[in-house]
């Protein structure tokens, strides 16, 4: 009795001791995502004329964010875990994108992998992280 009472601690662990890693290409789509969405589509969405500019950024980031569904679902991840990767993601990449902290993947990358995936546009001549104030 003794021993089984002596073993309970180790069978007692909490919920993120076993918890999924973001696979690195699931992270990149992800954020890229987000970036577009934060940066190009938000900020747009009150002018009709506006919105029809950034329509591609806005398509090119619903592709990114189904391939990312899709590769975290590959993965393993549950769609609320998918849910629970994306609202990680959130505070991070507004921070990077508002130059509050230096971002993970350039313009560049963003665009190269939108492309990749299928988009018709990326934001090849534009910056996608705000001026330095």
């Amino acid at each position: 009795m003794f021993k089984l009472l002596a073993a309970l601690p180790l069978l007692i662990v909490s919920p993120g001791a076993f918890a999924q890693s973001v696979p690195d290409d699931a992270h990149k789509v992800m954020w890229c995502a987000l970036a577009f969405q934060i940066f190009f589509v938000d900020p747009h969405r009150s002018s009709v004329e506006e919105i029809e500019v950034f329509k591609p950024y806005a398509d090119a980031a619903k592709l990114l964010l189904d391939h990312g569904r899709a590769s975290l679902a590959a993965a393993g991840f549950s769609d609320e875990a998918a849910n629970q990767v994306r609202r990680a993601l959130v505070p991070e990449v507004t921070r990077q994108v508002n130059r509050e902290e230096a971002a993970e993947f350039t313009t560049t990358d963003c665009a190269a992998l939108a492309k990749a995936h299928g988009a018709a546009a990326g934001p090849e001549t534009v910056s996608l992280v705000s001026p330095a104030v």
